[in-house]
């Protein structure tokens, strides 16, 4: 089971990207099943007229499903596998780009610092927005939830972001150059090329192709996939780091008005009020925060519980 990440918006990136991942599988199996039987429908009905054939394969394999226009003939002969593999990674990609930048802009603006978010994706530049952005931090927040929250990647960040820069000019290429590699674009892939799976804590580098300036760049579903947990996991680190920021205690105070209102009544007894309110902070999707006691002065100033 993942551990417990600090803000909500952490905790919708890292569903969605599994809930792409848990749609997008299924799909590439489907694209490479309809291939397969499309393609020995067409072997059986080779004697029909090209008229016949459409018809045949629109009532076999289309009828009903509420799609109009599609192809299945140039689907099947014009392009191999790798081909329509390549797209769907291309799709996918784009998808992890919106999501982790969305995920950026948005936490950057909640804590008050909205012009950010871009220096968070660049290696060069995450540190000092880091030290901006912490530069008020919440005595409580790094007394009881930063040491209870995954730690695993801490000293990857800049590792991971060299990964994620690898990808994001390939992306840039296809969005806006025609696919086309050019002197930055094989910049960002020779840092990324450098680094091992020990250098960022995977079993393998996520697979990508080399990169040619002036020729088109190449992309593998598995390489895409694989870059989807670097994402994952980039997006756990900075939300750790981000968890000592002042703002953390407007996130506590939001999640615990919403679901439980003002004034719990805690136990008298010591070691059963920090287990209680240990288990309350739980409920509220938080990790249990390590010495719990300090957020009761906190807790009691905002009328949130009582002794």
């Amino acid at each position: 089971m993942a551990k417990r990440v600090y803000y909500q918006d952490t905790e919708h990136l890292r569903n969605e990207l599994i809930r792409l991942f848990d749609f997008i599988g299924p799909l590439t199996v489907a694209a490479w099943t309809l291939r397969r039987d499309a393609a020995q429908f067409m072997d059986w009905t080779t004697k029909s007229s090209p008229a016949a054939m459409r018809a045949a394969l629109q009532a076999r394999f289309i009828h009903g499903s509420g799609v109009h226009g599609a192809n299945l003939q140039s689907f099947v002969t014009d392009h191999p596998w790798s081909y329509h593999e390549e797209e769907l990674a291309k799709m996918v990609l784009f998808m992890i780009f919106s999501l982790f930048e969305g995920w950026t802009e948005h936490i950057c603006t909640r804590l008050g610092f909205p012009r950010h978010y871009e220096a968070l994706q660049q290696p060069n530049k995450y540190a000092a927005a880091l030290r901006s952005i912490l530069a008020a931090k919440s005595p409580n927040s790094v007394a009881c939830f930063f040491p209870a929250l995954d730690s695993s990647d801490s000293n990857r960040i800049h590792n991971l972001l060299l990964v994620y820069r690898c990808f994001k000019a390939k992306r840039n290429k296809i969005a806006h150059a025609g696919g086309i590699a050019d002197s930055e674009t094989k910049r960002e892939y020779d840092a990324f090329a450098k680094l091992t799976p020990g250098d960022i804590g995977a079993k393998e580098v996520p697979r990508t192709e080399p990169v040619v300036v002036g020729t088109p760049v190449r992309l593998s579903l598995r390489g895409v996939r694989g870059f989807s947990d670097i994402v994952r996991r980039l997006a756990v680190a900075l939300d750790r780091e981000l968890s000592q920021q002042v703002y953390a205690e407007t996130e506590l105070k939001s999640r615990w008005l919403d679901k439980y209102g003002e004034l719990k009544l805690m136990k008298s007894e010591r070691n059963g009020r920090e287990t209680q309110l240990r288990e309350w902070i739980w409920s509220l999707n938080f990790p249990r925060p390590v010495s719990a006691l300090t957020l009761v002065p906190f807790l009691q100033d905002h009328r949130l519980v009582r002794i």
